[in-house]
């Protein structure tokens, strides 16, 4: 337990069964101090009969530790008043210790305590001469020791430590016998595990979404077990070289000026530093050192510390470190478009109060700890662009959702950047659901809101082209050759492009949705749907398995099936014509001046006929259309009816 804790160890009863043969010894522990870096230890002794008139009783502590105090009781008598701290013992003490009903002397005692010469530790000695002048015999296992030993290698260690102390048992038959050549010889050795958790380091990914801001957060605590004190502490992080990224599976380093440290001035996230008791203070100014031109952050204070030391320091990628987020300068040999940055950081921890090192020359320790950042809590990922898919549910699972994530860490998207997708095959575009929203960062994490929904996601309109601050998008149609199926007409092939702002530096959710064209999961197991920076490097793909589905009456998402045939005979069939399926709000459009170009442009969906002369065309539940032929059969008219409700 923690604390100064009861001055004495409770009595132990006596030792009456044993299973030894002469003498006993046992060592035990009563917990730790950790404010004063102290070990409690108890030594119990007994002897099976009475054949000795010396004992000797020896400990030997490490030289990791050094006596602290001791406290010897006879029963209920002290032998010494109270605990004694070492030094009373570096010289030997004498007491006698009295019969309890005649007082009269059983046994005299010596202690003391030898030092080693040039480490810590040493060796505690506790010789007892039997005298037989009471009629009570002197009893061992009445015989109490119990003392504390200062944990030196905590004070100045971080992890973890095992003190071991061992102790001997020596009886004599005469007094006069050597030192050297006991009747009777027991040893037993204890350990006791201590930790002092003396400097702890952790680092935290965010973005700031207010001034568009990628943020390192380094939290550095010291003498977080409150050792009580540490005196002349310099805690001190420096952050020079210690950024890198991953660019595929090489690591390159990451120059520090592309980030700068806060200070003071900043109103949310300062660099600072915090002692944390009872209450809370901030280190004044004149105790800290921000240096942004060596990267570093110093604490050194002026008073002894009892309590935790807490620095937070705050960096974010400065306007030349997010210049290399998308299409970089040429001058520039780093590149952090599609990286993820991490850190390898060391922070260190002084104090004269430390432990000199044992080996000459004698210099005062030092505790480092060092933190290297992983995964998406700790780094700052920079993907341009990423993609996840879901495949609906119940009456929707003929359709699958998807979702881009759009400039995380706000990078300068230079000039209009375009974005190109293409539908792949087997699913058909829902136009009308493209929709692009401006998203924002979770607080305190470098995780977007991904929902429509959620708080901080804003729907935006659809601009013109001509609108520079706004966004459009585009739906590309053409033809390619069915090379799964040969003698089959020509395949549709549907692009979605979408054009983002100007220069914009905001985070994007683009959303839409295609639906299934095939009739079973036996046509298509899983779909793979790309999105890249056209002209660009960055792209994000994702994987969707299809599941069972079909069509139902409940569903949203319905198939219009048509067959072409000749007008003369309705037994023959007609391959590659192309229809177009419209909106019934486009009707006016479909003239028969209107060129290729404008009807495909128009159309909510295109199909040719197969060689039996099919054609399905995906819609919405509740939504009128008209069909119009676009491009007759070879060798035939164009049929220019509208047909529709």
């Amino acid at each position: 337990a923690e604390g100064d804790g009861p001055s004495e160890v409770p009595v132990p009863p006596s030792v009456t069964t044993v299973p030894f043969e002469t003498a006993f010894l046992e060592k035990k522990t009563y917990g730790a101090d950790k404010k004063k870096a102290l070990l409690s230890w108890v030594l119990e002794t007994s002897t099976k009969g009475d054949d000795y008139e010396k004992a000797i009783i020896e400990d030997t502590i490490a030289s990791d530790s050094n006596l602290y105090d001791l406290h010897i009781k006879y029963g209920e008598k002290e032998i010494f008043s109270g605990k004694q701290n070492a030094s009373f013992f570096t010289t030997t003490k004498t007491e006698t210790i009295l019969g309890n009903d005649d007082h009269q002397p059983m046994a005299d005692i010596g202690v003391q305590y030898f030092p080693n010469a040039s480490t810590d530790g040493g060796k505690l000695r506790i010789r007892i001469i039997r005298r037989h002048d009471s009629d009570e015999d002197l009893k061992l296992s009445n015989l109490h020791i119990d003392y504390q030993t200062k944990a030196e290698y905590y004070i100045g260690h971080n992890e973890n430590h095992n003190y071991v102390n061992s102790a001997t048992i020596k009886l004599y038959e005469h007094e006069t016998d050597l030192d050297t050549h006991p009747l009777h010889e027991k040893t037993v050795s204890k350990v006791q595990s201590l930790q002092n958790k003396l400097l702890k380091k952790e680092v935290k990914s965010f973005y700031r979404d207010g001034d568009k801001r990628a943020f390192f957060h380094f939290k550095i605590t010291a003498n977080e077990d409150q050792y009580d004190s540490l005196a002349n502490v310099k805690l001190e992080d420096d952050l020079n070289g210690i950024f890198f990224y991953k660019e595929g599976d090489v690591i390159k380093p990451l120059d520090s000026r592309y980030f700068t440290i806060t200070d003071g001035s900043d109103p949310d996230h300062p660099t600072g530093a915090l002692i944390k008791g009872a209450t809370e203070t901030a280190v004044p100014p004149s105790e800290m050192t921000i240096d942004n031109t060596h990267h570093k952050v110093k604490v050194e204070l002026g008073s002894s510390l009892k309590d935790v030391l807490e620095l937070n320091i705050y960096a974010y990628l400065n306007e030349d470190g997010q210049e290399l987020l998308f299409k970089k300068p040429i001058t520039s040999v780093d590149d952090l478009e599609s990286v993820e940055i991490f850190v390898k950081n060391k922070a260190t921890l002084d104090s004269t109060t430390f432990p000199q090192s044992q080996v000459p020359p004698l210099t005062n320790t030092t505790v480092e700890v060092t933190k290297e950042g992983s995964g998406t809590a700790e780094n700052l990922r920079n993907e341009i662009l990423k993609k996840s898919g879901k495949q609906g549910e119940g009456d929707e699972a003929n359709s699958i959702e998807w979702s881009v994530l759009i400039n995380p860490m706000g990078a300068k998207l230079k000039d209009r950047v375009v974005l190109a997708d293409v539908i792949p095959d087997g699913l058909h575009l829902d136009y009308s659901s493209v929709k692009l929203y401006k998203t924002t960062h979770k607080p305190g994490s470098t995780e977007l809101y991904e929902n429509a929904s959620d708080p901080g996601v804003v729907e935006l309109p659809v601009a013109p082209e001509t609108d520079i601050t706004g966004w459009y998008k585009e739906r590309l149609r053409n033809f390619i050759p069915d090379t799964l199926h040969p003698g089959e007409p020509d395949k549709l092939q549907t692009t979605l492009k979408v054009t983002l702002p100007k220069d914009t530096t905001d985070t994007y959710l683009l959303k839409y949705t295609t639906v299934l064209r095939v009739n079973n999961r036996a046509e298509l197991k899983e779909t793979k749907n790309t999105v890249s920076v056209e002209a660009g490097k960055s792209s994000s793909s994702y994987i969707v398995k299809v599941e069972d589905f079909e069509f139902t009456s409940a569903g949203s998402r319905v198939r219009f099936n048509m067959k072409k045939a000749d007008a003369l005979s309705r037994n023959v069939v007609l391959s590659g014509a192309r229809y177009g399926l419209f909106l019934a709000s486009d009707k006016d459009k479909l003239t028969e001046t209107a060129t290729v170009e404008q009807l495909q442009g128009l159309a909510e969906d295109l199909q040719i006929s197969n060689s039996k002369g099919n054609i399905r065309f995906m819609g919405k539940r509740n939504e009128n259309y008209y069909v119009m032929e676009i491009l007759p059969p070879k060798g035939y008219a164009r049929d220019t009816t509208v047909y529709g409700p």
